[in-house]
């Protein structure tokens, strides 16, 4: 138990040595923070991995629990939050951490006995020297403060916790960067670094046209721009994970918010939940469904339209490169490549994307279906025609069908591709072909992979009739959904094994592990979550895993 506690305090002090080499000059850019880092409390975190280890079944976890907070207890509150700040101060930087105490004489204590006898600085203050730097710590009220040099311990907070502007209260660990407060001569100094090494690496390259070089020249830039930018129109940068036994959910955020009134600050604004034209691509009985529905800022727009300007150069010159193509072929496929260049450069500059793909099962069968929004998405028709009619020209092609079906003014192609004789896994997932179909109607682009995928894209299209809100971005997946599946196509498994599958296959619960992009004040949010049962799932595949392992090392 002493071990614990030696080694808590001494990861504790470490926060004062996160930035250790920084006491290079700066201006007082900001009253903010630099960067903000916290642990909520080492209460809450002991709670929390009782939660997790009950969750995943790892025995006598929560049992231990409370002796090994007792025994941390000696000399620390264990409480309240634990936090390190790095601020601008006049011409310097400082890095300040601390540490609740109820017993500051205790903690120093098993400090001294990982680090060494404690020096007595002088004004309450004690240096203690760790393998890379000395630290200095000083008592003052129910803290003990951490700091890389003795003056900055002289003027500290009656309660330092209002420091970390409440990110212990949304996050178990959070760490927020805050960039309005790097000193300016900092941020000059990154612009002009970064503003070098751009113009080193413009240099035309072997074999490169004066064209593609200039589209290059005129790509980097404008992405250079776009980060300088950021850099001066973000207000903050946020990481936090959260342990939420509330909500039965564990949540990784990564938050920008931007500086009020930039232009950032007005794109964030328009990052709001929309409706889709694709709703009934997302069914609620999916085991993999995803949309990107979002407005793009003119900004944006320009800089994209350069980028896909580069690829068409740069695909040209491979065409013309093409040693196994006739001049037919060759001037087919730059047609194609321009008109379906020129529909995506016409959907941007049309201010939305939208679009909706989800994966379902039925038993070992998988179907796949997908549409997104485009503009003269006939010209886009004619071009996939093009494509799919040289494609079954080529040896060996597959069946390839055009306008095989209609549907509410969308056009339907077909491929039809054999599967492998003898991968028995195939033929359970695909049938004895993977059927593939196509269709385009003027402002919308579909696909559909598996048995009826046709059917199901036409089902899907009649399910969109009707608009639904929808965050801006989302990727979810059904844990248990995807275990059935993988148990109705694996080979032949042990019994163990096939019991572990079913335990994990008859969960109840909220099972989804999700990726969400949401809109937070003056800026956005993406979050990745794990619910509960996706979380008692893992763990039980991984206590499963290992007693399979111990009981068979060897794999037999």
């Amino acid at each position: 138990m002493i071990i614990i506690r030696k080694k808590l305090l001494v990861i504790c002090a470490a926060i004062g040595l996160l930035i250790s080499a920084i006491q290079a000059p700066a201006q007082d850019a900001s009253s903010k923070p630099m960067l903000t880092i916290a642990i909520s409390s080492v209460q809450e975190l002991a709670d929390d991995v009782g939660y997790l280890a009950k969750l995943a079944e790892i025995p006598g976890i929560d049992e231990q629990i409370p002796g090994i907070i007792q025994g941390i207890g000696a000399g620390l509150d264990t409480t309240k939050p634990i936090g390190a700040v790095v601020q601008a101060k006049g011409i310097g930087i400082e890095v300040i951490g601390f540490i609740p105490v109820t017993n500051f004489d205790v903690a120093l204590a098993l400090l001294e006995g990982s680090l060494g006898p404690a020096q007595d600085a002088g004004d309450g203050v004690y240096s203690l020297q760790t393998p890379l730097v000395p630290i200095f710590l000083k008592h003052s009220g129910n803290y003990a403060y951490i700091a890389q040099a003795k003056e900055q311990l002289a003027d500290l907070p009656a309660d330092p916790v209002k420091l970390l502007g409440g990110l212990e209260k949304q996050y178990d660990f959070p760490l927020q960067g805050n960039l309005q407060a790097v000193p300016e001569l900092y941020l000059n100094l990154i612009e002009t670094q970064l503003k070098t090494g751009v113009e080193l690496g413009l240099q035309p390259l072997p074999g490169e046209t004066d064209e593609a070089y200039e589209l290059r020249r005129q790509v980097t830039q404008a992405q250079m721009e776009q980060l300088m930018t950021m850099i001066n129109e973000i207000d903050s940068l946020t990481i936090g994970l959260s342990i939420d036994r509330a909500a039965k959910n564990v949540h990784l955020d990564f938050a920008v918010t931007a500086v009020e009134g930039s232009n950032l600050a007005r794109q964030s604004a328009d990052l709001a939940d929309m409706e889709t034209a694709f709703s009934g691509f997302l069914p609620e009985d999916a085991a993999i469904s995803m949309n990107i529905t979002q407005k793009i800022a003119e900004e944006d727009v320009a800089a994209t339209e350069l980028l896909l300007q580069s690829l068409v150069t740069n695909a040209a010159t491979e065409l013309d490169n093409d040693p196994g193509l006739d001049s037919a072929q060759r001037a087919a496929l730059k047609k194609v490549l321009e008109d379906s260049i020129m529909v995506l450069t016409d959907t941007l500059k049309a201010g939305k994307i939208d679009g909706a793909a989800s994966v379902s099962f039925e038993g070992s069968k998988l179907v796949a279906v997908g549409g997104i929004k485009v503009v003269d998405g006939k010209k886009l028709d004619a071009a996939l025609q093009e494509v799919l009619r040289l494609a079954a020209e080529e040896p060996g092609a597959p069946s390839i069908k055009l306008n095989v079906d209609t549907h509410k003014g969308v056009s339907f192609h077909s491929l039809s591709v054999a599967v492998p004789p003898g991968v028995s896994e195939y033929e359970q997932v695909f049938g004895e072909s993977l059927e593939v179909v196509l269709g385009a109607s003027d402002t919308g682009l579909y696909f559909g992979v598996g048995q009826n995928s046709l059917a199901t894209v036409k089902t899907a299209i009649d399910a969109s009739s009707e608009g639904k809100i929808v965050p801006t971005m989302q990727l979810s997946m059904s844990v248990t959904k995807l275990v059935k599946f993988a148990a109705g196509i694996a080979p032949d498994l042990p019994p163990e094994g096939s019991q572990l599958i079913q335990k994990i296959a008859g969960l109840t619960g909220d099972d989804k592990i999700s990726i969400t992009a949401e809109p937070i004040p003056s800026g956005q949010r993406v979050r990745i979550q794990l619910d509960e049962v996706a979380i008692q799932a893992i763990g039980v595949a991984g206590q499963g895993a290992l007693s399979l392992q111990q009981a068979d090392p060897f794999g037999f």
